[in-house]
């Protein structure tokens, strides 16, 4: 642990989800929406084989209630709908939902550039090395435990 003596983890975790928030407000402002609808726009635009509430609640550990609100009021915007396809329902984004989606992947390539600031080429690649590491090696032990 010497490594990490000078690591404010909660400092870090803190700046990179306050930055993440500041870099949605105006998008949430100019479009009406919260930042679970945002974040679950973008997830289905970004991750298309993830595409049912059930995959939402997993992947993204989120709460049944917080993702089934969500889609529910995006529903009634238009913005997506809902495919049964045997015992699944879809989650569908529809066209009303592209301008959001733009600009919100905008936000998020605007958070992104901020986080990485005056990182090299190299230092980026080398992070994201690690950070899928990281992921593995936590993946692991969590299995290990259970």
């Amino acid at each position: 642990m010497d490594c990490f003596e000078n690591v404010d983890f909660l400092a870090f975790r803190q700046a990179v989800y306050h930055l993440y928030l500041q870099s949605f407000s105006g998008m949430l402002r100019e479009f009406g929406l919260t930042q679970m609808e945002a974040d679950i726009l973008l997830f289905l635009a970004n991750n298309p084989r993830y595409d049912t509430a059930a995959e939402l609640v997993s992947v993204r550990h989120l709460t049944k209630s917080q993702v089934s609100g969500a889609v529910a009021r995006l529903e009634r915007r238009g913005y997506l709908r809902r495919e049964p396809e045997g015992r699944k329902l879809h989650l569908r984004l529809l066209e009303a939902a592209e301008p959001a989606v733009c600009r919100g992947r905008a936000c998020q390539a605007g958070f992104f550039q901020a986080v990485m600031g005056d990182l090299s080429p190299r230092e980026r690649a080398e992070l994201g090395r690690l950070l899928t590491r990281l992921t593995e090696n936590a993946g692991e032990a969590l299995k290990q435990m259970n």
